[in-house]
């Protein structure tokens, strides 16, 4: 999520110095950001999805060694499972969030920057 504030701040502090660009000029910058936005959100999405096959994978393990453990090994795993479980959860529903999260601020982002390239051209015009 930082990186996609980065670089819609960055867009911003660009387009509000540039004053020059023409429209054409900012629509394929914006552009451009829009798609190094979605790749990074593919790349964090990667990083989310490859954690949580390790969370499987540890859940898996200690299944297995909750069969052979003692009273207290078993109390010790369970309770890594449940914070494991909760984890995971928490994975899960940020993964829901973080798509919906950035399209709304990159809705806005577009609007704004809709907004500014009217106030420009009628500024231009005058």
């Amino acid at each position: 999520m930082k990186k996609i504030l980065f670089f819609i701040c960055g867009a911003l502090f660009m387009m509000t110095s540039c004053k020059e660009s023409s429209k054409a000029e900012v629509k394929e910058d914006v552009s451009k950001m829009e798609m190094e936005m979605k790749k990074g959100l593919a790349e964090l999405e990667g990083d989310m999805k490859d954690a949580q096959e390790e969370v499987e994978e540890e859940l898996e393990e200690i299944e297995e060694k909750v069969k052979d453990a003692n009273d207290e090994m078993k109390a010790e795993l369970n309770e890594r499972k449940v914070e494991l479980n909760k984890w995971q959860n928490e994975m899960s529903a940020k993964m829901k969030s973080m798509n919906a999260e950035a399209k709304k601020d990159w809705a806005n982002f577009k609007k704004e920057t809709s907004n500014w390239l009217e106030k420009m051209e009628r500024d231009l015009e005058d």
